[in-house]
């Protein structure tokens, strides 16, 4: 009754109070599952494993011990949830955390989409939750209570550092691993003393809550850092990624910036040094979304200093700040 009740609370809160959560889910989650049924259809191709959408492959080793990771589990399930049914039936906390452990195999076809992967990776953590359990009762209650041999003991946990490092293989691909150099659109990759610093500025010498547009990883910043208000299709449905996108400032970019009202927009001209590790300069609406070929052309950021009615307020080498503010008619 407890877990009926804790279900119902959830589903309210998510649909009354969390509805723009629904918003960013639902194209993640039906995009996935067109794509796995194309693909056991036939119609489309699956993605490449090990490959990011900014060409970097994983290591070889790695490969190995992802792969090792999932044969051991996958071995290790029916023991585990076989031993589970016997003992520990009638404990709902239990069977929960085996119904958890069951949709690890059923996330497998979502990991050879492109829209499903991230959802997959994502999901990793949660699942862990009922895979250790699952695992280690069929270990515990099959293997060790009997006779005890150090050798069991140590093949075992040998078995448990593969699985948690294939784990963390899975779950984070090498371009986003700390530390390393500045990646385009890496998440934490991209988070540098520049980007922060410019965030500052802002908060400094513009003030908080100013309508802006930046790129994915700088609108986190501007927004975290420097209290700024980032418009982009998800919360606001406006394709303000056109903006920056487009090689000219024209009628349709101007009435992007009037839609959004927009006050400033934030140009990394770092985006041009190379295709984008998570697929998408700003976000999944964007044009060629995790189909990216090309980078950005650097001159299609000259363009706002060719509009008498934008000002270049910022510049730290690599990013730049324009007061679009003029072009709404705003001082």
């Amino acid at each position: 009754m407890a877990a009926l009740v804790a279900w119902v609370a959830a589903v309210a809160w998510l649909v009354f109070v969390a509805g723009l959560t629904l918003n960013y889910l639902s194209p993640q989650v039906s995009g996935a599952t067109r794509q796995v049924v194309g693909l056991i259809a036939g119609e489309t191709t699956g993605r490449q494993l090990f490959r990011s959408y900014g060409g970097q492959v994983s290591p070889p080793w790695e490969q190995v011990v992802a792969y090792g990771s999932t044969v051991l589990i996958l071995l290790g399930l029916p023991f585990g949830l076989f031993q589970l049914w016997r003992r520990y039936r009638r404990h709902a906390g239990s069977l929960a955390l085996a119904v958890v452990a069951l949709a690890y195999p059923a996330s497998f076809p979502f990991r050879l989409t492109k829209s499903g992967a991230e959802a997959a990776n994502r999901s990793t953590e949660f699942l862990f939750l009922g895979i250790g359990f699952v695992l280690a009762v069929g270990i515990v209650e099959l293997w060790l209570v009997r006779r005890q041999d150090w050798r069991k003991t140590a093949l075992a946990l040998s078995g448990a550092a593969i699985i948690f490092a294939g784990g963390v293989i899975l779950g984070f691909a090498p371009w986003a691993r700390l530390p390393g150099p500045y990646l385009v659109s890496a998440d934490s990759r991209s988070i540098e003393p520049e980007g922060i610093t410019a965030a500052q500025w802002a908060h400094s010498y513009l003030g908080s809550h100013n309508r802006i547009l930046a790129d994915r990883t700088n609108a986190l910043l501007m927004m975290s850092v420097g209290a700024q208000r980032p418009v982009n299709g998800y919360g606001d449905g406006v394709p303000t990624y056109r903006v920056i996108l487009s090689p000219s400032f024209g009628l349709r970019e101007l009435a992007v910036v009037r839609q959004g009202d927009l006050r400033y927009v934030v140009v990394d001209t770092r985006l041009a040094w190379g295709l984008p590790a998570t697929g998408v300069y700003f976000e999944r609406a964007e044009p060629d979304a995790a189909r990216v070929t090309f980078p950005i052309d650097p001159r299609d950021f000259k363009k706002f200093d060719l509009n008498t009615s934008i000002g270049r307020i910022f510049d730290s080498g690599h990013i730049v700040i324009y007061d679009v503010g003029g072009l709404a008619g705003a001082s």
